[in-house]
């Protein structure tokens, strides 16, 4: 969630770089956990890394997804620090 000016174009790649790395190594992200750069983020400024945290404006019914019987689905949220 962000205010409309404060949408980056590179945004979507920065997301699809993280999401690619975690799935080709076959990890999850852990809450709390700070995601390095590892080669080039397409970004212009300082980003430093991104932290996952909980999506603590939502209720906690919503912190997770039941996807079948026994697999449960954290939902995160990755923010930029700079």
């Amino acid at each position: 969630m962000m205010k409309e000016h404060q949408f980056n174009d590179r945004l979507p790649a920065i997301l699809d770089q993280a999401a690619r790395e975690r799935i080709e190594n076959d990890e999850q992200v852990l809450r709390g956990e700070c995601i390095g750069k590892h080669g080039h983020i397409p970004v212009p400024g300082e980003l430093v890394a991104l932290y996952a945290t909980l999506p603590v404006y939502y209720p906690e019914t919503l912190w997770t997804f039941r996807h079948e019987e026994d697999a449960k689905i954290a939902i995160v949220w990755l923010l930029p620090i700079k």
